[in-house]
Formats: C-alpha cells, structure tokens, sequence
C-alpha cells in the first residue's frame, strides 16, 4: 500500500516464537504522523489484546494475557522466554498476565507475572502521578476437577517469586429458588490490584459477589488520592456484589430483579473505601475524572433506567432496544447531569470517556448502528456497514459541542482514547472492513486494510477537526491498541 500513512508490520520470527503483538510510538504533527520506533513480541498462542500506560519519565509498561510460551524481548539479536507449562493432573500457579516495562525507546527493561490456575483476564491499566500501577479485572472462582477431587482455583497477584498474597475461588453450586437451576453462587469476582513502579506488590483488593461482575474501569484522582472503579453486576435476578474490600464491612449493590446494574466503587490510593454508587438496568464501561474531582461515567442501557444515584430521580428512556448514555457526577457520587441517545435506529453505546486536560468538557467514544443523533439539532450520524465507531465532545455542562464518525463495510471498532494538553485527541482501533475512509470530513483519507483487520490510530484537534490516521497493517487480526499520550504531541499503542 502506497498511503503514506500506511505501515506494514511484516512476520518475522527471531526465535521458535512468532511475533504477534506490536507496540509502537508515534509523533503527531499538524501536517503528519512520524513512527518514532515500532516493536513486537508474543508467543505462538493468539495474543489477542494489551494495555499501555506510560510515566513522567516516559517509561512505557504493556500488560498483557499469557496464552504461551512467549519471548518478552523485542530485541532481534536477545530473548527473555517465559516458559507456559502444559495441563497436568494436579493444581500448578501458571503465568497468566504479563506486565513488561520498557524504556522510552522501546527497550526491554523486565516482565513480572500475576499467576493463577484459574482463568483471569485484565480490563484496564493506570498509572499515578508518582508511578504506581494499577490494574483491574476480573478471575473465575469456580473449582477445578482434579484426580485427587475438587480445587477451588487461585490467583498470586504479588509478582515475587516466594512470597504469595492469592485470591482463592470459592464457588458454591446452589438451586435457584425461581428456575430450579443450579447454578453457582459465586463464579467471576472482581479485583483490583496496585503494584510500584518497579513492580513490587503494593496491594490487591476484591470484589465479591453473589452471581457475576465484570469490572471493566478505572480512573486515578491524584490530588484526590483516589481511583474510581465502574463495573457491571449481571446474570440472575437479585444478584448482588459487595463493594467494600474490607473482610469484614460489607457494601452490597444489587441488581434488584433487573438484567445488570452498574456499580461505581471510589477507593483512596492505599486501597481504603469511601463510597459506592449504583445505576439500575444498565450497564457502564467507561470512567474518568477531571481537574476539579467531577466523575464523567458512559455505557449503554435498554428501557429506562435511573441514573441518580441519590433519592432524587432523573430517568433516560431509550430510544431503541440499547442506548448510549454518559452522566457526571460529583467527588462525592451525587448526580450533575446526564445525557443519552437523542435518537437511534440501532444500538449504541459509550465504550470510552476522556475529560478535556484542556478544562473543556468531556470527550466520548464508542459504537453505533444505523443513524444515531446525540442532542436535538446536532450531525445524524450513519454507519456505513454493520457498525461504525464515532467520536463526539460535550461541554462541562452536558451540552453537544460535535459528533464524528467513519467507518466501512463490515465492523469497525474504536477501543482507546486519550487526550493531552496540546489539544490533541487520540483514539485507536481495527477495522474489518475491506475499505475506510477514516477523515469524517469532506477530504476522504481511504485506507483499505491487508490482513483480516488492520489496527489504526487516528488523531484529532480539541475542535473535533481530523488531522491524520496512522494504520498498522499486521496480515492478520490485530483486535486491540491501546493509546497513553504525555505532552508532547506523542501517543504509544
């Protein structure tokens, strides 16, 4: 492909492994997108998606799933292979997240591992203003069958290699007294864990619950000392998580009947609780905070659903089967405002939310089918295939600033977004459709993808006006970037 903005990331094997995951620095310019470096590792397994989050001093830490034996070092001409054992009949603690810190040049500096013999998967990735790393997710707690019988899986969050800080699973087959199922009482859990910059345990807090969660976010309030946690409870009616970590207290939110519900938790950074919210019938995916405290929360729901936490009542009624909705609040959890689909003819959502570092409002990202139009007189967006992603800016008070949006033939996805004080906005993703013109203005930037999908970055003034696209075009399926900007017009996928 001949488009300047067009690069081609070529297999290429140093070791017995094949290189499947890519990491790369970008320098975003007015009139261009320039390739600082470009690296890649994995293992033979499918190595489906990564996390990236970058410090003051320009280090760049990736967390990723561990489905293999994997080379940790992107360096040609050096290896750091990470053995993944086969099943055997007896409990055994695997690799199964990976957290590797690199320099700003892309350096391999090291990798260290949460284990488990359990499946456990990693939803979001933060760093503070001091460092520190934090990490959420969710792992299964139901047993495993063993010759020896039943064992409740395990997971070792603390990356040294002799001493263990494990949650245990602690699933509980149970008849539910409506269906007559069984079921299991408890069977996904939520977590949350804060590791040091040299990646030593700090700590790691759960959230239990009667069915299932999935924690899906968060976002750090450094000079508030705190990270906000957002997830969903789900599954069986009357379902419930409790949302004070502390072994004792307990802080239940449950779904009351309704297919999910929301639960936003508010932390201090020592892992303490503070508050906790809930949204009923519906769910959220997507959390930050701003300057002045204010918590910016987006998802999706169906019907109607309540989005005042407190005794007042503030509801959003879809206007289709799932809606896209974002709401602010408070430092204390009390309800601002909030907004929804002004009207759509498929599903939508907010997957991703980033307040304006500018002091601007707050920008949203996410899916759509069909039209959808966000405020009354505002741009009808329309997708072009079976779902496109958009990207859209409200004002601090809740009012349309502008909605963009591109797409092509088949899916196409957005799945990071940051912003930087220069007035640069970045959101990342793939695309499987066999052409995107990915300038939502009126000067068509056409790309069409090599592989089954292609991975792309593209970038955007504080105004919404497109400036450039970068795409990796990796012969396969990249299902994943992720985007950590610093202030210099630079952003790391």
């Amino acid at each position: 492909n001949k488009n300047p903005n067009y690069q081609v990331m070529k297999n290429y094997k140093k070791t017995p492994y094949q290189i499947l995951l890519i990491i790369s620095l970008f320098a975003f310019t007015q009139q261009a997108v320039a390739t600082e470096w470009l690296k890649s590792f994995g293992s033979i397994e499918n190595d489906r998606y990564s996390f990236t989050a970058k410090d003051a001093n320009g280090n760049l830490f990736v967390a990723i799933p561990v489905s293999g034996t994997t080379d940790f070092d992107p360096n040609p001409n050096k290896s750091f292979i990470v053995p993944y054992l086969p099943f055997v009949d007896t409990p055994q603690n695997q690799p199964s997240i990976a957290i590797s810190k690199f320099d700003s040049k892309g350096n391999f500096l090291w990798v260290k591992f949460i284990s488990s013999y359990g499946p456990i998967g990693i939803s979001d990735f933060k760093i503070d203003a001091k460092g520190n790393l934090y990490f959420t997710g969710n792992y299964i707690t139901n047993y495993a069958l063993y010759s020896s019988g039943f064992i409740p899986y395990s997971t070792d969050f603390d990356p040294d290699p002799i001493a263990k800080t494990e949650l245990i699973g602690s699933s509980i087959r149970e008849i539910h007294s409506k269906t007559g199922l069984p079921y299991l009482k408890y069977f996904k859990e939520g977590y949350i864990c804060k590791w040091d910059n040299d990646g030593n345990f700090v700590w790691v807090k759960e959230f239990k619950g009667i069915g299932a969660e999935d924690v899906n976010q968060i976002a750090i309030d450094n000079s508030d000392n705190s990270v906000i946690v957002v997830g969903t409870v789900y599954m069986l009616s009357n379902v419930s998580v409790d949302c004070d970590p502390d072994s004792v207290k307990e802080a239940l939110i449950t779904n009351n009947g309704f297919d999910a519900a929301a639960f936003i938790v508010k932390l201090d950074l020592d892992g303490n609780y503070r508050w906790s919210r809930k949204l009923d019938y519906g769910g959220v995916k997507a959390v930050d905070v701003d300057s002045q405290h204010n918590i910016y929360m987006g998802g999706y729901f169906p019907k109607v659903m309540d989005v005042d936490p407190g005794v007042g009542v503030h509801n959003l009624v879809a206007t289709n089967y799932i809606d896209a909705y974002i709401t602010k609040w408070n430092g204390a959890g009390e309800f601002i405002w909030a907004k929804s689909t002004y009207s759509s003819t498929g599903e939508d959502d907010v997957s991703h939310v980033k307040a304006d570092p500018l002091g601007g409002g707050v920008y949203l990202s996410g899916l759509f089918e069909g039209n959808m139009q966000l405020a009354p007189n505002s741009d009808v967006l329309k997708s072009n295939g079976w779902h496109d992603a958009y990207f859209a800016k409200l004002n601090a008070d809740g009012n349309y600033v502008f909605s963009k949006a591109w797409g092509g033939n088949d899916g196409d996805y957005v799945n990071c977004m940051d912003a930087d004080v220069l007035g640069n906005v970045f959101l990342g993703g793939y695309t499987f459709s066999s052409k995107v013109d990915f300038d939502p203005g009126t000067n068509p930037n056409v790309i069409e993808p090599v592989g089954e999908s292609d991975a792309y970055i593209s970038t955007f003034n504080a105004d919404g006006t497109y400036r450039s696209t970068k795409v990796i075009a990796s012969m396969g399926l990249v299902e994943d970037v992720a985007t950590s900007s610093n202030w210099s017009g630079r952003a790391c996928t």
